[in-house]
């Protein structure tokens, strides 16, 4: 649409397209954070918007936290907007649906909620990772949210495949970072190797022989994975036959306790006296099978379970608890994001290793 005035032919502009304007010159630094905006007939001019909704646009840069007015100092740009301090949190799932939502979903949302006291903010999106969620009001409150210049990075709790096509992955300036893998993205990977050898070597301290392994789908072997469990077991003179690995989903819990007494199940010099519950999802009903199978922890059979901290699941029963801190994930992951903000652009992948819980120290807790 155009719009005659003496002679000379403009284009209307909106309040929205100037807001739009102004966010993407302080998100890209032509507006530099803490400097002045221009003189307002001269910004008004510029936009080919009138005074009065110059004024609605600078009232609602201040009310998003853009910008900040200062008498007859005139308006400035604050120095930390929201795109500097404020990271989109992804998830996959929708909290309100118990068979899809983790435990470690769960704990990264606490120790997001500890970040708030640093002045960061870790703002969450749900149900945005699947096949369907293209249409769906997160990803569209998302996408709104980048483009407008709200988020200053965003960080994957899950690798994002369904949306490679999404300005959530294509948008340009924001800095990504995923925990897993994924290609092009900067990676925080949970390393599932230690977890695995360090829970042997407790095995093996302990003088066990047989080890069985309850996990979830995901966690299941691929071709060729299996002989290098069974060689990392028998490195250290324990058998890991193949139908001691049994995964559960663990959207169905429940189905551990099951697992846990066939697993157990056979005269004591055949069954296994070292187990490995491979999901803390699961730890509540797998160790309900060792007590309703009448075992004994720590005379019978050893076992680790896996703990996502701050918040490890309750446990009936004295087993070992070994597992990622949420914190240092959120922390790797951040750290990535501010790299990449700092100028470096060639993807790095960084390792949180799986700690003990004694290593957990109360305050940390």
């Amino acid at each position: 649409m155009a719009k005659k005035r003496k002679g000379v032919i403009r284009p209307t502009a909106t309040k929205d397209a100037a807001l739009t304007h102004l966010r993407a010159q302080i998100a890209c630094g032509v507006l530099r954070l803490g400097s002045r905006l221009p003189v307002r007939i001269q910004l008004a001019r510029d936009l080919r918007i009138s005074q009065s909704t110059l004024q609605r646009v600078i009232d609602g840069l201040a009310a998003e936290g853009f910008v900040q007015t200062r008498g007859k100092l005139g308006t400035f740009v604050v120095e930390r907007p929201p795109f500097v301090d404020t990271y989109a949190l992804v998830f996959p799932f929708d909290p309100q649906i118990p068979h899809e939502w983790t435990k470690f979903n769960a704990t990264l949302l606490a120790a997001a909620a500890d970040l708030l006291k640093s002045g960061l903010k870790l703002p969450s999106y749900y149900n945005i990772l699947q096949y369907h969620s293209l249409d769906s009001p997160s990803h569209n409150q998302l996408v709104k949210d980048i483009v407008e210049h709200r988020i200053g990075g965003i960080i994957f709790a899950s690798p994002p495949h369904n949306v490679v096509t999404s300005p959530i992955m294509t948008h340009p300036g924001i800095p990504r970072v995923v925990m897993g893998t994924f290609p092009g993205l900067w990676g925080v990977d949970l390393a599932g190797v230690s977890f695995y050898t360090k829970a042997l070597d407790y095995f093996a301290a302990r003088g066990r022989k047989r080890l069985a392994i309850v996990s979830v789908p995901r966690l299941a072997p691929c071709q060729g994975d299996n002989d290098s469990y069974v060689r990392e077991a028998q490195a250290r003179s324990i058998k890991l036959e193949f139908w001691s690995r049994q995964f559960v989903w663990q959207g169905y819990p429940l189905a551990a306790e099951n697992a846990v007494a066939a697993l157990m199940h056979g005269p004591a010099d055949s069954r296994p006296d070292a187990l490995l519950i491979w999901d803390d999802n699961l730890v509540e009903h797998a160790v309900i099978g060792l007590i309703r199978s009448g075992f004994h922890v720590g005379a019978d059979v050893d076992v680790v379970a896996h703990a996502n901290y701050p918040i490890a699941s309750p446990s009936a029963l004295p087993v070992r608890r070994l597992g990622y801190d949420a914190r240092e994930v959120l922390a790797r992951c951040i750290e990535a994001i501010r790299a990449q903000h700092q100028g470096e652009r060639q993807p790095r992948q960084a390792h949180v290793d799986p700690v003990w819980d004694q290593d957990i120290s109360p305050s940390n807790q």
